[in-house]
């Protein structure tokens, strides 16, 4: 490797063992799966005869040690975004302990694109299913990640050339309108709090901010902590505008010299990390402030929770999330308002913490909050959340209050599986809040028994279950008598997709022109052709059926301006079970699929021979079937189907 990459072979570890949490030296990777290294965070592995082996990342703990590995340079880069603070240790590894490790990946899974060098893989599964993949090699996202963030020679050999000032201006001359009334220290600081480029445009409108071209405390802001180029570091220690200005100009885009992207791309990233580590976490006394009671009538929401082995088998955990921790707050009685806490990471939304305020202002936290990043709203009645839940917990959320009003989205709750299990006729008495090292990844509610107003007992799928890309409207009928999956409660974390081809009052009914399936082992998607190209939209496709390998023609035409329509499905199921013994599989599997048209068409797809169960998905009398619905496997494809009618 050239000694420029040299520094992509050298790393620190972060890991707690039973007093406390650390940062290891400096130690150096051999190929090899043994992680050697200094314990004393000041030394080399080149500084010492003996270095000590810790088992970290996907390997099982030791004696309750455990660890994470991170590049010396990007630890260095963290450490230069948290000052004057410095980093929580702790926290930070708390939150490491939280990420699980995908298949095919050498790192733990933050939920980001590490500054676009990943992408979402909207062909073999959805996006809340989080499945990323590198970006080509020639990407212009990676082409400068093997360069050294850290050090970088030419920032320091930069000439400084002097700039005089433009004909007929000198600083903080001339001047016009309201500003020139400010002293000139009001409208420097004025300047400093707007982006660069809309500072100097007002320096262009108003003759009275014509000295800020001059201005040593505007130019240093630049690279201030919170800066635009607060990466730029070699900069806060120059106190001349002709050096501020040159280093500006150097560090632009178009003219970084090597190294900086990858400086700038890291640096994002530190300060999220730091941003989230210091969140302010509820008191340990919290968590005894009540016990789940059998006797209570708790519902609950989480995403794809993964046990936490009892000898600290990382390698088993590949996704989904991990708790460490479950708060439960009783709702008071005067409550005047939640607050709720998100963070951002990248593409994804996490909702951290949760605070209950009462009439007197005083408050009930669960989880990790912070007032910069905190959204309150003013509400008397609580009735509930409506959750977008994504496997690695809660990403967004509406509050509930009487007379069923909702708040808007807290969070993006787009491509996130939406669910109003958690909405109650009654008011909420208790929240039960399920934390891993930074964010929310479970909730569940206790309606208050004494209320007049009860809740249904009988509440059917389209209440229970997390939908995706919505819920779906109380006008569809969906049948679920005939739903080929288990039930929404029984199997853990179970999104159930759905597409809707009628269209309004059934009108697109009479544009369909056919039905394209994908069949390879198992159902990978069906998606539904329209005459008008247009219209063929995500929206319209069932599972993950790839862009790249659909027909051309529909496998199955259908003459929707003929009036023909689909009339009857049927369905194949194979009982199977999957390896770990859990989820979806263990159920019912779909094998093959049975299309008739009230024409009398048929379609088969799949493999009939290896069903040992054929059912008929029956719909609502009177009803016409404008829609599927099914839970998605990235692996597996569609493992089960329902039908939507509507009357129309």
């Amino acid at each position: 490797m050239s000694p420029s990459y040299d520094w992509l072979q050298e790393y620190r570890a972060i890991y707690r063992n039973l007093t406390g949490a650390f940062v290891t030296g400096v130690g150096r990777y051999d190929g090899s799966s043994t992680w050697l290294v200094p314990i004393d965070s000041s030394l080399r592995w080149d500084s010492v005869q003996q270095l000590q082996k810790l088992p970290m990342m996907r390997q099982p703990e030791s004696d309750g040690q455990h660890g994470f590995i991170l590049h010396d340079v990007c630890w260095r880069l963290l450490l230069k975004a948290g000052e004057p603070l410095g980093v929580p240790i702790l926290r930070l590894v708390l939150m490491c302990e939280s990420l699980p490790f995908p298949l095919g990946f050498d790192g733990v899974y933050w939920g980001h694109t590490y500054g676009g060098l990943l992408e979402l893989d909207g062909d073999t599964a959805y996006p809340w299913q989080e499945l990323f993949i590198c970006r080509r090699p020639q990407s212009i996202y990676n082409k400068d990640v093997y360069e050294n963030p850290l050090v970088i020679p030419k920032l320091n050999t930069i000439s400084y050339h002097p700039t005089g000032p433009p004909v007929d201006e000198s600083p903080a001359t001339g001047g016009d309108g309201i500003f020139s009334k400010l002293p000139w220290e009001l409208r420097e600081m004025i300047a400093i709090f707007l982006p660069t480029r809309d500072a100097l445009s007002l320096r262009l409108a108003s003759r009275s901010f014509l000295g800020l071209y001059w201005s040593v405390a505007f130019w240093a802001s630049r690279f201030a902590f919170n800066g635009e180029r607060a990466f730029v570091f070699e900069a806060r220690d120059k106190r001349d505008v002709t050096e501020l200005l040159s280093l500006y100009r150097a560090t632009m885009h178009s003219l970084a010299p090597p190294g900086l992207g990858n400086r700038q791309r890291i640096w994002d990233f530190a300060g999220l990390l730091i941003d989230i580590a210091r969140q302010e976490c509820a008191g340990d006394n919290l968590y005894l402030e009540g016990q789940p009671s059998e006797s209570e009538n708790w519902t609950r929401l989480a995403g794809d929770e993964k046990p936490r082995d009892a000898g600290g088998q990382w390698s088993l955990f590949n996704a989904g999330c991990r708790s460490i921790s479950n708060v439960i707050l009783g709702v008071p009685k005067d409550l005047r308002g939640l607050g709720i806490t998100i963070v951002t990471l990248g593409p994804l939304d996490y909702v951290t913490g949760i605070r209950l305020i009462g009439k007197d202002g005083n408050a009930k936290i669960a989880g990790y909050t912070s007032s910069s990043r905190e959204v309150i709203f003013a509400i008397k009645a609580f009735h509930g959340f409506v959750t977008a839940m994504g496997p690695g917990g809660l990403r967004a959320l509406q509050i509930v209050s009487q007379g069923g009003q909702f708040t808007q989205w807290i969070g993006r709750s787009e491509k996130v599986p939406n669910s109003e299990r958690l909405v109650s006729h009654a008011c909420v008495k208790s929240l039960k809040v399920t934390i891993d090292g930074y964010k929310i990844i479970g909730l569940a509610i206790c309606p208050d028994r004494t209320s007049r107003i009860q809740n249904s007992t009988t509440a059917g799928i389209r209440r229970e279950a997390l939908w995706f890309p919505s819920v779906p409207p109380r006008s569809f009928y969906l049948n679920e008598e005939s739903f080929t999956g288990q039930s929404s409660l029984s199997g853990g974390y179970q999104p159930i997709s759905w597409i809707h081809f009628g269209g309004s009052h059934g009108q697109s009914l009479k544009h369909i022109v056919g039905l394209s399936a994908q069949y390879s082992y198992r159902l990978l998607g069906l998606q539904i052709i329209f005459h008008d190209a247009q219209n063929q939209k995500d929206a319209l496709k069932l599972g993950r059926c790839s862009t790249r390998t659909l027909p051309e023609n529909p496998v199955f035409k259908i003459n929707g301006k003929g009036g023909e329509q689909i009339d009857s499905v049927s369905v194949g199921i194979q009982q199977c079970q999957s390896q770990n013994g859990a989820n979806l599989l263990e159920f019912r599997h779909l094998k093959s699929v049975k299309i008739t048209t009230n024409h009398g068409r048929v379609m088969e797809i799949g493999e009939a021979s290896i069903c040992t169960d054929m059912m008929r998905l029956h719909i609502a009398k009177g009803t016409t079937i404008t829609g599927f619905y099914a839970n998605h496997d990235p692996v597996d494809g569609l493992i089960n189907l329902g039908v939507i009618s509507e009357l129309l």
